[in-house]
């Protein structure tokens, strides 16, 4: 019976503050939602389809064609919304580098962005950054699937309402 316990208070004290720090990070992850909604709330709209991944946030307000997109930095709120009224569509920029290493060549990833190209051809492509691998270190975490998936959700929501 004494050794249960023990073995019960080890398994504790290394499970507790991972279920600790996983509730900690829904609650940011929900607080950075509501914070955009917000946002859109102010601004006539609403925050529709939206996901989280690796420290960005990127959502749609189908009703009215905005895009938003939320980097998570140091308390820093650095909400964008890119109506798409004038875009005339979103791709996927990656950029990078050969590293040759033991005869082989490989290709880096430097950054991953959705640009925005305009319909006018005077103004300027805005860019969402997803990926820099000066600021989110080397190691990428799907970052390419989230930029060719919402590329592909927002040229969707282009060829309906522009």
């Amino acid at each position: 019976m004494e050794n249960l316990i023990i073995f019960l208070g080890v398994v504790a004290a290394f499970v507790l503050p991972i279920v600790i720090m996983q509730q900690k990070q829904k609650r940011k992850i929900k607080k950075k939602v509501e914070e955009v909604s917000a946002l859109a709330q102010q601004n006539g709209t609403a925050l529709g389809q939206h996901e989280v991944e690796h420290k960005v946030l990127i959502g749609l307000s189908e009703n009215d064609g905005h895009v938003f997109y939320y980097p998570f930095k140091h308390n820093d709120m650095d909400i964008q919304m890119v109506p798409l009224e004038g875009v005339k569509n979103c791709r996927v920029n990656v950029e990078g580098h050969a590293v040759s290493y033991g005869g082989e060549s490989r290709q880096i990833t430097d950054k991953v962005e959705l640009l925005f190209l305009p319909k006018e051809k005077l103004k300027q492509t805005l860019s969402l950054r997803l990926y820099n691998s000066d600021q989110d270190g080397l190691q990428l975490n799907g970052q390419n699937m989230l930029a060719d998936k919402w590329a592909k959700i927002i040229n969707q929501t282009l060829e309906k309402k522009y």
